[in-house]
């Protein structure tokens, strides 16, 4: 949206529930609050979304920072013109993607019923945390097309340690707080990459 541009009606629910999501948790954050925070009434968020399942998945598309192997089809992440280049860009991508949504969704945990509910919403909607770790592995699989990784290459095994590095640097970072000093963004993912980059080029 430009800079000048009139924010929507839509625009304002999705700034609202990315925020009191975050702040309080899904579990925790309704409808009710999110539209009062946006300055709407409770119906307005169900005229523009199906349910709260819908307005959740459209802020994880629209609200949090993006992530490129899940919204491009071509295999240049970040723009990058090597492997290495476009595996850091995936790997800050990932890390940035799961520290935003870390805090909207680890409340879920704390009532199986919800969370039983809240599973059966969204793999109805073809969505849920198994998407990311696939994408990190078709990107690969693209790679090994191009012959950039060796067809031997443990694509699914390198997808995981990527999405699991990424995914426990987020929860640390949530479980510890701003104040908890961890090794700078710039050796984690050269560490990680140091970790799969031999997995994947060895002949």
């Amino acid at each position: 949206m430009p800079d000048n541009a009139v924010p929507t009606a839509r625009d304002r629910i999705l700034d609202a529930a990315a925020s009191t999501m975050r702040d309080r948790g899904l579990a925790r954050a309704t409808t009710k609050e999110i539209a009062a925070v946006a300055g709407y009434s409770e119906a307005m968020i169900y005229k523009l979304f199906d349910d709260k399942v819908d307005l959740f998945l459209s802020v994880l598309r629209e609200r949090v920072p993006t992530v490129d192997i899940l919204t491009r089809t071509d295999r240049t992440p970040g723009d990058a013109t090597t492997l290495e280049g476009r595996l850091v860009a995936t790997i800050e991508q990932i890390t940035a993607f799961y520290r935003q949504t870390f805090a909207i969704g680890a409340s879920l945990f704390s009532d199986a019923e919800l969370l039983e509910r809240h599973r059966t919403a969204v793999m109805a909607q073809g969505a849920g945390p198994a998407l990311l770790p696939a994408a990190v592995a078709r990107f690969l699989q693209n790679e090994q097309r191009t012959g950039t990784i060796a067809a031997d290459a443990p694509i699914n095994g390198a997808a995981s340690s990527i999405a699991g590095a990424c995914y426990l640097r987020a929860f640390l970072e949530q479980f510890y707080g701003p104040e908890h000093v961890q090794e700078p963004m710039a050796e984690f993912t050269a560490s990680v990459i140091a970790t799969v980059f031999p997995a994947l080029i060895a002949a």
